[in-house]
């Protein structure tokens, strides 16, 4: 089947490691996938993905369709062409603003031309009920959706076509194994407070701490390394500041491993054979969960709660408002990790059926 894929394609690792896990489970079936030029590279190299490449001219007229009406926008017409859609991502239902941008977006969601898969999403966070119903309308329409936590689903779960998984990237055995042999290193993927209003205020007090994590963490003989999982987001910025603030000597012996499009294997692979985690990138918290690795938990947005709650580790999760006084870190350990990599399973059952018959 050729198949339009839609998600949150820029270079972001957690969003593209769906994007890998999809794309190989189903290697007999083609990909189509509108990505934005300056991020096209990294979806480009497997077999069956098709890749067209927006640059600026064709940015500006899929605006102009867009403003026209919804169903003229590229991705629209360009899903109308093909035998299936589907729509990979996270955080995709969102509203963040209120001036009705948000309510916008969701008309530009890919549309049930034929049929529409929906994949590893969560709700919020979102402001108004108005968006709760918008969203609930839209979801209505697709064959197929299912969240990636319970808190989500009890939004939608009348919906007849909802259910419910776990995170996919639970799933990243099948494509990276675990590493045999481990390293006396602790990985610290950390997130720029200064982009999000909500977390502004918390800043210094996050960037304290995780100076503080680091000297901790060389006290006990590891090497840290620090990880960008998305420089458009701005990830290498809090890198760039975390080391301003560090003391030369601490410095010296610290390690940056940067996400590029491309090495998501490597950073998989440093994570996978890490003795502990501290996490504030969701999908950090992930993989070194479906690794086995201890983690602590930076909570910085309700979907890493949700999920820390479907695991029965909700007190583990460090608020930002505790960072300047808190005085004890509970890392996530011993979770069943059989169990979530079937949770995750579930995403793909409706998939399996149609694609694998």
């Amino acid at each position: 089947m050729n198949i339009h894929l839609s998600g949150y394609f820029h270079e972001n690792l957690g969003d593209d490691l769906f994007f890998h896990i999809l794309t190989r489970r189903y290697p007999q079936h083609r990909f189509y996938v509108l990505a934005h030029g300056d991020h096209a590279q990294a979806y480009q190299g497997a077999s069956n993905v098709i890749v067209h490449s927006q640059g600026k001219l064709l940015r500006g007229v899929d605006k102009v369709l867009s403003k026209l009406s919804p169903r003229l926008s590229l991705g629209n017409l360009y899903g109308s062409t093909k035998d299936l859609s589907i729509l990979i991502g996270g955080s995709m239902f969102q509203e963040l603003f209120d001036d009705g941008s948000d309510l916008k977006r969701l008309k530009l969601m890919p549309q049930n031309h034929n049929r529409l898969y929906i994949l590893g999403i969560n709700y919020g966070p979102a402001k108004t009920q108005a968006h709760l119903e918008a969203c609930r309308a839209y979801l209505g329409t697709a064959t197929d959706v299912c969240f990636r936590d319970k808190t989500s689903y009890r939004l939608f779960q009348e919906l007849a076509n909802t259910r419910v998984g776990n995170d996919i990237v639970f799933g990243i055995g099948k494509l990276c194994p675990a590493p045999v042999e481990k390293e006396n290193t602790c990985i610290i993927a950390p997130i720029d407070f200064s982009a999000k209003p909500s977390l502004a205020p918390y800043k210094q007090h996050y960037l304290d701490f995780l100076t503080q994590q680091i000297l901790e963490q060389q006290a006990m003989g590891r090497r840290v390394k620090l990880m960008s999982f998305c420089r458009w987001e701005g990830d290498e910025n809090a890198i760039g500041e975390l080391l301003e603030q560090c003391p030369d000597q601490a410095r010296t012996q610290i390690d940056t491993i940067f996400y590029d499009g491309q090495n998501w294997q490597d950073l998989c692979a440093a994570i996978g054979a890490s003795s502990y985690v501290i996490a504030t990138r969701f999908h950090s918290m992930v993989l070194a969960l479906a690794y086995g690795v201890p983690t602590a938990v930076i909570s910085y947005s309700n979907k890493t709660r949700q999920l820390l709650e479907d695991m029965d580790r909700g007190h583990c999760a460090i608020a930002p408002s505790a960072l300047k006084n808190i005085t004890q870190i509970i890392p996530v350990t011993d979770i069943d990790i059989a169990h979530w990599q079937a949770q995750a399973e579930k995403h793909f059952e409706k998939l399996d059926e149609l694609l694998n018959s």
